[in-house]
């Protein structure tokens, strides 16, 4: 598996529009989370077609949301190596 820098948490479509939500580090290594909701319900709420809206972490904070994420995530060493292994993330397992 290669590194990705984006990934599609949600992309829902419509027969009058579409939501969607995108996580990724841009250019300068910070991390956005990038939605946006289109279509006719969105029109009638707020009189323009697309609403658009973003999140922007600075890069020094990235590993403070990966760390607080893995803490709300698993619960051991196994859990994070059985979900790493199904993303097809590498990763090593040591003991002793």
């Amino acid at each position: 598996m290669d590194p990705i820098t984006r990934v599609v948490i949600r992309h829902e479509k419509t027969a009058t529009g579409y939501s969607e939500l995108i996580a990724k580090i841009d250019t300068s290594g910070e991390l956005v989370l990038d939605g946006c909701d289109a279509g006719a319900s969105v029109e009638d709420e707020t009189g323009d077609w697309d609403y658009e809206y973003w999140i922007t972490v600075p890069a020094l904070f990235k590993d403070t949301i990966l760390l607080h994420l893995i803490k709300d995530r698993f619960n051991s060493v196994h859990e994070m190596k059985t979900w790493l292994e199904s993303l097809g993330i590498p990763c090593n397992f040591t003991s002793y």
